[in-house]
């Protein structure tokens, strides 16, 4: 039978709509990510297997069945919005493919792709823009693939040009993403003007996507891995914009995540949030902030779930697994065959160990990545995170073990040559670490990670001139890369320049807010600076990263005893000496 996408009814909690709606509250979902089969829920539901049902030839067009939309009178109102990719002509794509009428559209498929992502994206905000104006709501979730897709199809494309695309590519495609982007501009303020001014939008992504020159160049080993056009494409930051009555205006807000989404949003409803969430209210978002009350959990009650569809239209579910595919997500067997659920085990497992492997536990993430490689062989992100969890055990002589080994094979690459480095480092061949990150230079020259990582290992020896030389030339390639910027701001603290410690570090913390270290330094230069209130500040968000930061809480307790808060600073003081605070009165 092969595998399918995650369901609706594979949820194990609430969904925001769920609980919105347990209070009375209308919800409209439309085209969600794993939103099949439909909820019944207090408002509009719209499945997103309402875009598999586009047809690519006119005789394929039929009407909408039930099932895809929530509640079924609706169902004749979607089946008319939707917008076929074949009634699309070319010069409907012109904005995007200035040079289409120069194309053979017979043996290009590429603008055939641009017009079935053009025509999805149009028919969600059709639907979008007839719901917002006819149903009842207080919630409106919808959600836009678009750009994910054409950044995975045409990005490579995009100005400046990137090696191996050919002139001519490069020519015809180039303005495909810039001119998508204008267009979700433009159904952003139609949008807006539905709402209306006095209604709370909160725009957000999941991820953000490589647009300059660190878009990946090439397979991570040749012949092996996932696509080009695989997830390596994605920036972690993404986008947080949000337009209320009672927000601030003008204002950047620091340190949110996806997780902060639910929480924010009951909020604005006067509900509390779960303390088992682990997002938090984005208070600092607010003139005024919205009351914050918690309970222990949401899920004291069963959520309603949908009916499972039938056995017979499992096949149709393949299209979700196919676009994954086509996308770089998915291996090609993961449609179907005797391997389907066997790699969809392997795919959990990896996706499992990823999870504790960021989350600071090589140790449980180690035996997955092990057992992977060995029913996998030379598979190169199993390859690579085995190498990653090593590394982060300190486990360097298995390191270069493994790593001999793969380039005895042929499959030397940057990335190994980055984990050899710093294995070397850490078992104190600084002259063959050093030989190794000018080679991952020479071999991926827009990836700025060797620079920053020779960077700090001449940091770490006290080699500032050298240290600052590497982080400048890291920054030359990305002028936003935070870590790069966090050590410039350490060597301009080591020298006593306050003033540019604070300007560096300020760039490093908007880029990546959750980082106490870089916290720690803000506090120190603000403090060198004489701003006392500012650094108290920094210092108190280093130590609710890290509450054991001794020296951060040490240098918060002299702080304060200088500013004149004394039994503040003797409590400070107690923590960081590992004694327990003083008791408090009666």
């Amino acid at each position: 039978m092969g595998i399918i996408p995650s369901r609706s009814t594979s949820r194990r909690c609430k969904a925001l709509w769920n609980l919105l709606g347990e209070h009375g509250l209308r919800s409209c979902v439309l085209a969600w990510p794993v939103s099949d089969p439909v909820e019944t829920i207090p408002g509009v539901y719209l499945s997103e297997r309402v875009l598999d049902t586009l047809a690519a030839r006119p005789e394929s067009i039929r009407a909408l069945p039930k099932g895809f939309v929530h509640p079924e009178r609706l169902t004749p109102m979607v089946s008319d919005l939707r917008l076929h990719p074949c009634e699309l002509s070319p010069g409907n794509l012109r904005d995007m493919i200035p040079t289409i009428g120069e194309l053979d559209l017979s043996a290009d498929d590429r603008p055939a792709r641009l017009a079935r992502h053009f025509a999805r994206c149009v028919t969600v905000h059709s639907v979008a823009t007839q719901v917002m104006e006819t149903e009842p709501w207080d919630l409106f979730a919808v959600y836009y693939e678009m750009l994910d897709h054409v950044g995975h199809d045409f990005m490579s494309y995009r100005a400046p040009q990137m090696a191996g695309v050919a002139d001519e590519d490069h020519r015809h495609y180039r303005q495909v993403v810039d001119a998508v982007h204008e267009f979700h501009d433009q159904m952003l303020g139609r949008l807006l003007e539905l709402a209306g001014a006095g209604t709370t939008v909160i725009l957000l992504s999941d991820h953000g996507f490589q647009s300059g020159v660190r878009r990946p160049a090439s397979r991570p080993f040749p012949g092996h891995g996932v696509a080009p056009e695989g997830a390596e494409w994605h920036r972690p930051l993404g986008v947080l914009a949000m337009r209320g009555p009672d927000l601030k205006r003008d204002q950047r807000i620091y340190g949110s995540s996806l997780l902060d989404l639910a929480p924010t949003v009951l909020a604005l409803f006067g509900l509390p949030t779960g303390s088992d969430m682990d997002g938090r209210v984005l208070a600092r978002a607010f003139e005024r902030a919205p009351e914050v009350r918690t309970i222990p959990t949401w899920e004291t009650e069963p959520r309603p779930v949908g009916q499972a569809p039938p056995v017979a239209d499992m096949e149709a579910r393949a299209v979700a697994v196919r676009q994954l595919v086509a996308l770089g997500y998915l291996a090609a067997d993961a449609v179907a065959g005797s391997q389907a659920a066997v790699q969809a085990q392997r795919e959990a497992n990896f996706n499992l160990a990823a999870v504790h492997l960021h989350h600071g536990r090589p140790v449980l993430a180690l035996p997955l990545f092990e057992s992977l490689c060995g029913a996998e062989p030379l598979q190169a992100r199993y390859e690579l995170a085995r190498l990653h969890a090593l590394s982060r055990l300190d486990r360097s002589t298995e390191v270069l073990a493994h790593t001999a080994r793969l380039e005895a094979l042929g499959l030397g690459t940057a990335a190994l040559d980055l984990l050899a480095a710093h294995a070397l480092a850490a078992t104190g061949q600084d002259a063959r670490a050093m030989e190794r990150w000018e080679r991952a230079a020479e071999r991926a020259p827009t990836n700025p990670v060797g620079h920053l990582m020779a960077g700090h290992h001449h940091q770490a020896r006290g080699r500032r001139d050298g240290a600052e030389a590497c982080y400048r030339r890291a920054l030359a390639l990305d002028p936003d890369l935070a870590e790069a910027h966090s050590g410039l701001a350490q060597i301009a603290l080591d020298r006593g320049d306050f003033a540019s410690a604070l300007e560096h570090v300020l760039v490093s913390v908007r880029q990546v807010f959750w980082n106490p270290q870089a916290q720690f330094c803000l506090a120190q230069a603000l403090e060198g600076l004489g701003e006392f209130p500012r650094a108290r500040l920094a210092y108190e968000h280093a130590l609710s990263q890290a509450p054991g930061f001794g020296e951060a809480r040490y240098r918060l307790a002299k702080l304060l005893e200088n500013t004149g808060e004394t039994l503040a600073a003797v409590e400070h003081r107690r923590i960081a000496f590992g004694l327990a605070p003083a008791a408090g009165p009666g």
